[in-house]
């Protein structure tokens, strides 16, 4: 029994020596990390980030979205800047990475590198307002393009980019698809009959890509862009329809901006202002997320209005 008890006491003896030791190595890891706040803090952001999960964009649309202003004599604005983990972009090749002006550099074949969208200033407002800690951009709009024949739902652009947020969705855990930035009809204004067709063709285009995409947001926000018409007539000569044709839309979670007032730069022969500077698109993209963060604010209050005032 004496041999016995001994065994005991010699067993006891080394697990408390086995727990002292423990409690002396959590008490050196705690140490060592209250003399690194700044990477305690790093690493509490990023696992904060990833909880919260992503808000995803889908950018569509023609050059305005994708941004025409490299040769605008303008440097590329502040809040135009990468923010590292917290703005992504889903690339050209299928994965998702830091976002960098130009967000659209490699899309369709895009060159321009130089170049500034409204997604930059919109996701920086986004997070600056607090609406997400986390933001990521689908790029998929290309210039010159039109929304009665090529955006329609079921031919090429509108396919890519059903394609392209399918791919990206499923590829990124804790995305959550938020909504779609398009600044477009341009391209509608150049016959009456298609600048008078508009307003049914974007009823079309949003009811087909919120059913395509139900599995990821049925009723996802579309924020517009209304078109401006002062020195752009005589290129698209019914701008002011098709401007009146976003005026008239009413849907439900469409919300709008208008595009008149933000700063555009002369190009072409005569001189004709077709694109946003560099300055114009960040604000104008600023001014989008400032809209979305209202329009959610509100919406806490009550049901989200079927269509917010430009």
């Amino acid at each position: 029994r004496a041999g016995m008890r001994s065994r005991q006491e010699n067993r006891m003896a080394y697990a408390t020596c086995f727990m002292f030791m423990i409690a002396a190595s959590l008490l050196l890891s705690v140490g060592k990390a209250l003399r690194q706040p700044k990477e305690l803090n790093l690493l509490s952001a990023h696992l904060d980030v990833m909880r919260k999960g992503t808000d995803i964009w889908i950018l569509a649309g023609q050059s305005n979205t994708v941004g025409v202003n490299s040769e605008d004599g303008q440097p590329m604005p502040e809040l135009a800047a990468p923010l590292p983990g917290h703005i992504l972009m889903f690339t050209n090749d299928g994965v998702w990475t830091d976002a960098t002006p130009n967000v659209h550099y490699g899309i369709h074949g895009n060159p321009d590198k130089d170049s500034l969208g409204p997604d930059m200033c919109f996701a920086h407002t986004l997070i600056n307002e607090g609406v997400s800690t986390r933001v990521g951009l689908i790029p998929t709009a290309l210039g010159g393009t039109n929304l009665y024949d090529q955006w329609k739902p079921g031919n090429e652009l509108y396919r890519f980019m059903i394609n392209a947020t399918q791919a990206a969705m499923s590829s990124l855990p804790g995305a959550r698809l938020r909504g779609m930035l398009w600044v477009q009809g341009e391209s509608d204004a150049f016959t009456e009959n298609t600048a008078r067709e508009y307003g049914a063709n974007f009823h079309a285009f949003v009811d087909a890509a919120r059913a395509d995409l139900s599995a990821f947001n049925p009723m996802f926000v579309v924020i517009m862009s209304v078109m401006a018409v002062r020195g752009r007539d005589q290129v698209f000569p019914h701008i002011d329809i098709v401007r009146q044709q976003q005026l008239d839309l009413k849907m439900e979670g469409l919300l709008k901006v208008d595009m008149a007032g933000y700063e555009l730069y002369p190009q072409y022969s005569p001189p004709s202002l077709v694109h946003l500077t560099k300055a114009g698109e960040c604000a104008h993209g600023a001014a989008m997320g400032y809209k979305y963060a209202a329009a959610s604010a509100a919406a806490r209050q009550g049901p989200m209005m079927h269509a917010h005032e430009v």
